[in-house]
């Protein structure tokens, strides 16, 4: 069943042009951003807590909640206690949605492994974390 959150984000990536010049992080409107970053929280939350074998950081679809579920990821992983939506991995970079959780001790920052970090988030969104746009240099395979 389609709810209206999942039927807004998937019409946020609908509306996107073709592939040669799409862009990979649409608009998002208040409540779609404070949506994200709540289910980032869950799912980091609920990753912690599931047995896995150790150093194993991909959130399983199972976790990630509706709202992210309806921005059909690549894949979502820990990256230091924070949550990595990926939405397009070429192979020399990876794009996506960035979730800062205040409890990481890691803060992003551009010139490491990030090309790019763009904040989303507005004062006024009252999440409990960051949302950014970002690109990462994927890593060697």
């Amino acid at each position: 069943m389609l709810t209206p959150l999942m039927v807004s984000l998937s019409l946020a990536l609908a509306t996107q042009t073709d592939a040669a010049t799409k862009e990979v992080v649409p608009a998002f409107d208040a409540g779609q951003r404070k949506a994200i970053v709540a289910a980032a929280n869950e799912a980091i939350k609920l990753h912690l807590r599931s047995p896995r074998p150790a150093g194993v950081a991909d959130i399983p679809p199972a976790l990630w909640g509706e709202a992210i579920a309806a921005l059909m990821p690549r894949r979502v992983y820990s990256d230091h206690i924070n949550v990595a939506i990926v939405l397009a991995d070429d192979g020399k970079i990876e794009e996506g949605l960035y979730v800062s959780i205040p409890i990481s001790s890691y803060a992003p920052r551009v010139g490491d492994r990030f090309t790019l970090l763009e904040t989303l988030s507005q004062k006024d969104d009252g999440s409990f974390g960051q949302l950014l746009h970002y690109k990462l240099r994927s890593a060697a395979k």
